[in-house]
């Protein structure tokens, strides 16, 4: 019996060892035959285990545990491998493979994966709710996909052992789940560059082991969570390009093992916590496009490591603290466009391995210091747009590296000394807007210079022969005083694009060209040039001279019928600013002192063309430096209009209107004087000149990048907003156009140029000639004379549109208003292709802009919208979020 009893359980084992191998036999065929319907394997070897197949491990019973096709270009569907095959499967490596379609549902079935990458595919779809099975999951990548849909909340329940989670680069919508915070094993969350909306989860600070968070790139809004101070594990922090607000929090200077912190591109207000004196392992520091006030915390010197350290565009003031020099490893220092005064360091020059420097757009005053040639890794420095004086030192001809040097609007004087300079990588030379005297340069050894602009100087002497030499793409000389002959060389060079020599003394005859293309961008007016046809010393086109005398004419009349008024209405504490010298009249408001008729004359060597910065619609436009030191624009009237009698006393109430606008997108009047030889008008001096200058040069165009394009649109409509809809009686620009916007150093728009304004009477028809500038007028203005807001409302859509174009959108007008196939155009066909790709942000302030200016365009003037309308809708963009995209949205949806 106990024989018989032994017989059976031997046969019993024999079975079930029989059946586990047979099991083990079907699992192992199993995964094989799934390895070999997704087709991903071929090859010779696939006769052989599959256990020994490229990227495939198995454990100690053959079956797979790791699958590894990492930049193995696949170019399939993920679904062609049957996920559900491999029960034992911990790794699964895709990355880079060229997977399509969506994530499989059967995902969820491989309860032992801690590993799964599949960054940088093609995925679609939303994510499987069947992710959150995965409860062993340690690592989960799934960054640069295009997948959409939320993050699901219900990942937080299942991911309990996860460490490190990737979502970045996708196209993810909605908010960052709360449960996010019950991942309390967590080490590094990034979710960067998606269209996440929505707060910050204060549910964060449960996040105690994390040590990278990046949240940059959506659409986040509300405060930074002050919890974030209390995970002192973070060595990397990025809440960069959102939406947030309110203070950066105090205690974050608690987080000392921070080694990357960016909050740039946000709205973030108050100033730089003092606190931050104790993040002495920065090494990236970025606070840039934020709205922060204050000073630069004297305890930036504790940051030793820094390597980047980047607040520009903020609205800080105060001084360069010396201490940077401290920053023995700074490679980037961005302090440009803030508000910051007094002197450059010296002590700058320290910084031995910085290679950008850039203080433009501020208040500083002083010299350059001759220091800044010590920087010998220096690529680019730009110090733009400041109060600098001096002269500039010869030692920055001694950067061998630099490849950008902008010292352009300043007051810097003397010569420019390069006959020693090694700029041999040197690209682009820009010194415009300032008074430096001597000759041009030879440029010797500038092997790589593209792009020179000198423009709006007091150089003098012949242009250099040599400057051909150099691969000059473009060259800027107007606004001098020049003399001599245009070099033939300049027409051999093969990248030349544009060549702008205006206003000087030239002369001699323009040399052949074989490039018609650069004709475009050629301007030799204002000298005394010949071509074998006629002279450049006027402008080419008769047409062109009308359009300047006749608002000349109009402005006369105006100016001559302001000083009768002002005569019989001063008041008597403003006569001691009147000067009264034979019946003549000068008087500039807004200075100290009297300024006379002779003292204009003295400072612009009697209006020598020197001074010259160009022409308006009353005249010449002269750029004066006042006794004081105050710098201002001239526009004077020629001695033919200066003669002409006024006709009707109607204008003296628009006199009275105009010199009493106050409005900050609009140039200020400050005075003006009759003399019987002349008459001339005194105006806040705007640095940058006209939009439509920045707009046809490549180099400017590109510094007004998408954002201050916007705030530019901006500018200009509530200044008509106020013009049409604030003053006591409405007034009529009648010659809005991108000639007579002006740019000061801060890129904010101002309307100028008010010879062809009108004030609105309600008793009248307001009915008039015909004024302003081709491309720009309302199609009404062809068959009626009337005179409405609406009229510049139109204008004003044109020049929205060609700030986002990039340029005078006349055929597209033309095709607009007539071809269906135009209103089909996507909006980012639409916009200036020299710009980088607007960020979500700025792509939602775009459409805005396109959508008002084709309002404005409409046809029929009782439909476009009032300026009123138009600027409260611009400041309804911040509170106002759109799921409309620039790349899947046509003209005609908007219009």
């Amino acid at each position: 019996m106990a024989s018989c009893s032994w017989l059976i359980y031997l046969l019993l084992q024999v079975t079930i060892v029989s059946s586990n191998s047979s099991a083990l036999s079907e699992a192992r065929n199993t995964e094989r035959e799934a390895l070999l319907g997704s087709r991903w394997w071929t090859g010779t070897y696939l006769d052989s285990s599959h256990c020994k197949w490229n990227g495939i491990e198995c454990n100690k019973k053959n079956k797979v545990t790791s699958i590894n096709l990492y930049d193995s270009y696949i170019d399939d569907e993920f679904r062609k491998l049957d996920l559900s095959s491999f029960p034992y499967l911990k790794a699964l490596d895709l990355s880079n493979c060229g997977l399509y379609g969506t994530i499989p549902y059967e995902i969820g079935m491989l309860s032992k994966l801690e590993y799964l990458n599949l960054f940088n595919n093609s995925l679609t779809g939303e994510l499987p709710s069947s992710l959150a099975n995965l409860t062993r999951m340690d690592t989960l990548i799934i960054s640069y996909n295009p997948l959409s849909g939320s993050i699901p909340s219900g990942i937080s329940s299942g991911f309990r052992r996860i460490k490190l989670l990737d979502f970045s680069n996708c196209k993810f919508n909605g908010s960052i789940p709360d449960q996010i915070g019950m991942l309390t094993k967590l080490e590094s969350l990034t979710v960067n560059n998606n269209n996440l909306t929505g707060n910050i989860p204060s549910s964060v600070v449960n996040l105690t082991r994390l040590q990278v968070l990046d949240v940059s790139v959506n659409d986040l809004r509300g405060s930074i969570p002050s919890g974030i101070s209390s995970i002192s594990s973070m060595y990397f922090l990025n809440l960069g390009y959102n939406k947030l607000t309110g203070l950066i929090p105090l205690k974050l200077g608690n987080l000392t093992m921070l080694e990357r912190l960016f909050l740039n591109d946000n709205n973030l207000t108050g100033t730089i916590p003092s606190s931050f004196g104790s993040l002495t392992n920065l090494i990236y520091l970025k606070l840039d496009h934020n709205m922060l006030t204050g000073e630069l915390p004297s305890s930036l010197v504790n940051f030793t490591h820094l390597i980047v350290l980047d607040v520009s565009n903020n609205l800080l003031g105060g001084s360069i603290p010396p201490g940077i020099s401290n920053l023995k490893g700074l490679t980037y220092l961005g302090l440009g466009h803030n508000r910051l005064i007094g002197y450059i360091p010296s002590e700058i020059g320290n910084l031995s391995s910085l290679v950008e420097l850039s203080l433009n757009h501020n208040r500083l005053t002083g010299v350059i210091p001759s220091e800044l040639g010590d920087l010998s890794n220096l690529v680019n420095l730009s110090l733009s747009d400041n109060n600098l004086t001096g002269k500039i030192p010869s030692t920055l001809g001694f950067l061998t590296k630099l490849t950008n040097l902008d010292l352009s609007c300043n007051q810097l004087n003397g010569s420019l000394d390069f006959q020693q300079a090694n700029l041999t990588k040197l690209i682009k030379l820009d010194v415009s807007h300032n008074f430096l005297t001597g000759s041009v340069p030879v440029f010797k050894n500038f092997f790589s210079l593209r792009h020179l602009n000198l423009s709006n100087n007091l150089l003098s002497g012949n242009i250099p022969q040599e400057l051909g030499d150099c691969p000059l793409e473009t060259v800027t000389l107007n606004n001098n005083h020049l003399t001599g002959n245009i070099p033939n060389q300049f027409f051999c060079l093969l990248n030349l694009t544009c060549l702008e020599l205006f206003y000087n003394n030239l002369s001699g005859t323009i040399p052949p060209t074989n490039y018609p293309y650069l004709n475009n961008k050629c301007d030799f007016s204002y000298n005394n040039l010949y071509d074998g046809k006629r002279t450049y010393s006027r402008r080419k086109s008769v047409l062109l001279v009308l359009y300047i005398v006749t608002p000349l004419t109009i402005g006369l009349i105006l100016l001559i019928l302001a000083s009768v008024f002002f005569c019989r209405h001063t008041p008597a504490e403003n006569q001691n600013r009147m000067e009264v010298r034979n019946g003549d009249m000068c008087s500039v408001w807004n200075f100290d002192g009297k300024i006379a008729y002779e003292d204009i004359v003295r400072v612009t060597n009697n209006f020598d063309s020197r001074y010259c910065i160009g022409t308006g619609g009353y005249g010449i436009v002269y750029k004066v430096m006042l006794p004081r030191g105050n710098i201002v624009a001239l526009k004077k009237l020629n001695r033919l209009e200066a003669q002409e009698p006024a006709s009707d006393r109607t204008f003296r109430n628009e006199v009275q209107v105009l010199s009493n606008i106050r409005h900050k997108n609009i140039v200020k009047l400050y005075g003006f004087c009759m003399h019987k030889q002349c008459m001339f008008l005194v105006y806040e001096y705007i640095e940058k000149g006209s939009l439509f200058s920045a707009l046809q040069d490549d180099a400017r165009a590109l510094e007004l990048d998408w954002s201050e394009r916007v705030n530019i649109v901006k500018g200009i409509s509530n200044a008509l907003s106020y013009m049409h809809h604030n003053c006591t009686t409405p007034i009529v620009h009648r010659d809005i156009s991108s000639n007579n916007i002006l740019l000061n150093s801060e890129m904010e728009a101002f309307v100028a140029d008010f010879g062809a304004s009108r004030l609105l009477d309600p008793d009248s028809s307001n009915r008039t000639m015909v004024a302003g500038t081709l491309g720009y007028i309302a199609p009404e203005l062809a068959y009626t004379m009337a005179v409405t807001e609406k009229c510049d409302v139109y204008s004003f859509g044109v020049v929205a549109l060609e700030i986002m174009m990039g340029g005078h959108p006349g055929d597209f007008l033309l095709s607009f208003t007539y071809l269906q196939s135009a209103k089909s155009t996507m909006l980012c066909d639409l916009l200036d292709t020299r710009l980088s790709r607007p960020t979500r942000h700025q792509e939602q302030d775009i459409i805005i802009v396109l959508t008002q200016a084709f309002a404005c365009l409409r046809s029929d003037s009782r439909v476009r919208p009032s300026m009123d309308e138009v600027s409260k809708e611009f400041s309804r963009t911040q509170k106002i979020s759109t799921d409309k995209s620039i790349y899947t949205t046509s003209v005609e949806e908007v219009y």
